[in-house]
C-alpha cells in the first residue's frame, strides 16, 4: 500500500493562501449556525473508508483518511452514519452494518464488513475517530443519515447485509419495494432514537437527514398525510438536537439534502411532491443548511435559483455542488471513468458563487481511491480561481442534432460562463479562449460553421490529440476526426447566458448519418498552469 503524499497546496516559492469564507449576498435574516467560516461541506458515505485497505484495517489508516482534508476549505465533514436499517458505527439501536448472518458473495462486500467489525470489536469505533480527527483538522463533524436506501432492494450481491431484523418483524412498515414507510411511527421513533443516540454519544457538530437516499417515502396515496408528518419528525428531530445540545453547551445544526437536478430534473417541487417540505423547514427555523446536490449531467450547470427562493427570507443557509465525481456525468458518455478535473470544479464553482451560494458541497467524494484534493484549496474562496484556468462544460441539452451532410442544417444551445472579463483585463490579463468540440458523422470541420451570440466566430480544426486506443475515446461511436477545436476573441462572450449557434453545409449528397454535438466545452486559459499545479498536486493512493 503507498502511503500519503502530501505536497504543499501553493506554488513552489509562495506561500500557501489562507482559507478564506465565502460571501454571499446577505439573506432578509441573519445566520442561525456557526460555519467556522469555511464554506465547503463535503459528505461521505463512510463505506469507502472500509473497502480501500486489506483487512484487518488499521486505525490508524482511518485517521489518515480525515487528516487528508486539513488545510482545505472544508468547514463541515459529513460521514454517513448509516441507514434506518442499519449503522456504520458501534450503536446500541441498529444493528451495524453485516451483523445480520450469512456468508459473501462479493470480495468489497466482505472487507467492508471485516474491517468496520475489526474497528468497533477492537475499540477502535469509526465514528469517534472521525470526529477526533476531524476537529484536529479544524472541521465540524456532522452524521449524516441515508432516510430510506433502498440499496437492499437492487439486484445486487450480498443485499442481506443491508436489512436488518426490523424488516422481518415490522413488514407493515415496509412500502411494496421493501423500503421503508415514513407514515409508520415505528420507523420514525427508530431513526429518532438513533439521532438521539449519535448527538449523545458522539462530539458530533449536527446532523444530516440525506433525503438523496432514496425516494419514494410513501405509497403513492399517501403523500399529503405523508408530508405533514416528515414535517412533524423533522420538528421532533430539531427538538432533540436542541435538548441535547443545551447538556452540552453549544448548537447542534440539523441539514437536509436533496437532488437539486438530475435526469428528471428534480426540483425543490419535486421534492415537495415526494413528502418533503423544504420551504416550510426553512420558514420554521428547522433546518439550519439546505443542501442542493447536483448529479449526472447537471452537475457542469447548475441553477439554483429556485432553491434560493426556498431558503430567502429565513435564516437557512443554502448549499449546492456536484456529487459522485468519478465521471463527467453525461448519459453520451457511458464508458468515460474519470474524475472531474480541476479546471471542471472551478468553473462549476464560479457558476454557484456567481448565484449567490452560501457553500459548495460534495456528495460521495473522497472514496474512489486516489483523488485530487487542489479543487477542494480553491473551491471556498472566489478571489483564489477568479483568475485561473477554467474549463465550462455544455451539456443539458446536447446532443445537438445539426442535420446530415446532405442536407444540411443548423441548432442552437445556450451556454452558461461565470467570469469576469471586465476585472480581468483591468488586472492585465489577457485570456484565451477556445471551444472544443465532439461533431459525430463530421466529415470535413470546415462544414461547420459557429456563431457566438449573434457574432461569427469560424469553422473549428481538427483537435490535435494524442493517438489513443479506439476504445479510449470519449463515447461508445467516436473518432479521433470528429473532436475539434475553434480559438475565439473572448469578447464574443458575455457573464450569463450565451447562445451558441451551428450552420452545418450540405456537401455530400449520399451521406445521411446525423451530424450531431456531442461536446460543447468552452476552455478560457489566464495562465501556464501546468508547472506550478504539477507541484500542487496532492493524491491519496491505496492498496486492496
Amino acid at each position: 500500500m503507498k502511503a500519503h503524499q502530501r505536497n504543499l497546496p501553493h506554488e513552489p516559492g509562495r506561500p500557501p493562501k489562507a482559507a478564506c469564507p465565502c460571501r454571499a449576498p446577505a439573506r432578509d435574516a441573519p445566520p442561525a449556525h456557526n460555519l467556522a467560516g469555511k464554506p465547503l461541506l463535503m459528505t461521505n458515505d463512510a463505506i469507502s473508508h472500509f473497502c480501500l485497505f486489506r483487512a484487518p484495517m488499521d486505525p490508524g489508516q482511518l485517521r489518515q483518511e480525515v487528516r487528508a482534508l486539513a488545510g482545505t476549505h472544508i468547514g463541515i465533514f459529513q460521514w454517513c452514519i448509516g441507514t434506518p436499517l442499519t449503522a456504520r458505527h458501534e450503536s446500541s439501536v441498529l444493528e451495524v452494518r453485516g451483523t445480520q448472518g450469512a456468508g459473501y458473495e462479493n470480495y468489497v462486500n466482505w472487507l467492508i464488513h471485516a474491517n468496520l467489525l475489526h474497528l468497533i470489536r477492537t475499540g477502535n469505533d469509526p465514528l469517534r475517530i472521525v470526529c477526533e480527527e476531524g476537529h484536529r483538522a479544524g472541521m465540524q463533524v456532522w452524521g449524516s443519515q441515508r432516510m430510506n436506501d433502498r440499496h437492499h432492494t437492487y439486484d445486487i450481491a450480498d443485499t442481506w447485509c443491508l436489512v436488518s431484523r426490523f424488516c422481518e418483524e415490522h413488514p407493515e412498515a415496509l412500502l411494496p419495494d421493501g423500503a421503508l414507510n415514513w407514515l409508520r411511527p415505528e420507523v420514525q421513533e427508530r431513526v429518532l432514537g438513533h439521532f438521539r443516540e449519535v448527538a449523545e454519544n458522539y462530539d458530533v457538530e449536527g446532523i444530516d437527514l440525506d433525503y438523496t437516499r432514496i425516494p419514494p417515502f410513501f405509497n403513492p396515496d399517501e403523500v399529503d398525510r405523508g408530508r405533514e408528518a416528515m414535517t412533524e419528525f423533522v420538528r421532533r428531530t430539531r427538538a432533540v438536537l436542541d435538548e441535547v445540545g443545551a447538556k452540552k453547551g453549544k448548537r447542534l445544526g440539523l441539514s437536509a439534502q436533496l437532488y437539486a437536478q438530475d435526469p428528471l430534473e428534480n426540483s425543490v417541487e419535486t421534492a415537495y411532491n415526494y413528502g418533503c417540505d423544504v420551504r416550510r423547514w426553512a420558514r420554521e427555523g428547522l433546518i439550519d443548511i439546505l443542501i442542493g446536490h447536483y448529479r449526472s449531467k447537471m452537475a457542469y450547470e447548475p441553477d439554483i435559483s429556485e432553491w434560493l427562493a426556498a431558503v430567502k427570507g429565513t435564516s437557512c443557509k443554502l448549499y449546492a455542488g456536484p456529487g459522485k465525481p468519478r465521471e463527467r456525468h453525461c448519459s453520451m458518455r457511458p464508458g468515460l471513468t474519470r474524475f472531474i478535473t480541476l479546471e471542471e470544479h472551478r468553473a462549476i464553482a464560479a457558476h454557484l458563487h456567481a448565484q449567490g451560494v452560501d457553500g459548495i458541497s460534495f456528495y460521495d467524494y473522497m472514496h474512489h481511491g486516489s483523488f485530487d484534493l487542489r479543487p477542494f484549496y480553491e473551491m471556498g474562496d472566489p478571489e483564489v480561481f477568479r483568475f485561473a484556468n477554467k474549463l465550462y462544460v455544455a451539456q443539458r441539452e446536447l446532443p445537438l442534432d445539426l442535420g446530415c451532410s446532405a442536407t444540411g442544417g443548423s441548432a442552437s444551445t445556450m451556454l452558461r460562463f461565470s467570469d469576469d472579463l471586465g476585472a480581468a483585463r483591468k488586472q492585465g490579463y489577457n485570456p484565451r479562449t477556445r471551444l472544443l468540440l465532439n461533431i459525430r458523422n463530421l466529415p470535413e470541420p470546415e462544414d461547420v460553421r459557429v456563431s457566438l451570440n449573434g457574432r461569427d466566430i469560424g469553422s473549428p480544426a481538427r483537435e490535435k490529440l494524442p493517438a489513443v486506443p479506439f476504445r479510449d475515446m470519449e463515447y461508445e461511436e467516436d473518432m479521433a476526426s470528429w473532436h475539434l477545436e475553434l480559438p475565439f476573441d473572448c469578447s464574443a462572450l458575455r457573464f450569463g447566458m450565451n447562445e451558441v449557434r451551428f450552420v452545418l453545409s450540405p456537401r455530400y449528397e449520399e451521406l445521411r448519418a446525423p451530424c450531431r454535438v456531442m461536446k460543447l466545452d468552452l476552455e478560457i486559459r489566464y495562465t501556464d498552469e501546468s508547472a506550478c499545479y504539477g507541484q500542487w498536486a496532492r493524491f491519496t493512493g491505496h492498496g486492496v
